[in-house]
């Protein structure tokens, strides 16, 4: 399994950026091209939420993948899974090209700084 980390939600002088379409560019879309785990079934993406908002950021990761989805070759709509603790889930299905399988992905949102009770 690889691993890709993005960051979500970073707070600056202007306000909250998401960093969504960078994190779908930049993250999902080198598993896509395969560039990222070429001869594996599974990728995951850990996306470090800054402001610590997971519902914001996976409402807006849902509508960034969903939007890009013919650029993504998705084959279906994220599906949003049981949250872990803290850390909100989800997976995308896609297909590479000349691949009739599908790869799939599992994204994990993860609060930054996490929860006080997480560290104890």
């Amino acid at each position: 399994m690889a691993f890709e980390c993005k960051r979500l939600n970073v707070t600056s002088k202007n306000g909250i950026l998401s960093l969504t379409g960078l994190y779908v560019k930049k993250g999902m879309m080198r598993y896509v091209c395969a560039q990222y785990a070429r001869e594996l079934p599974l990728g995951a993406m850990i996306g470090y939420v800054l402001d610590g908002n997971t519902g914001a950021a996976e409402a807006r990761l849902v509508s960034a993948i969903t939007a890009r989805a013919l650029a993504l070759r998705s084959s279906t709509r994220p599906v949003i899974l049981n949250p872990i603790g803290f850390v909100r889930r989800l997976a995308t299905s896609h297909h590479r090209l000349g691949e009739t399988r599908a790869f799939e992905v599992r994204h994990a949102l993860l609060p930054y700084p996490p929860p006080i009770r997480a560290i104890r």
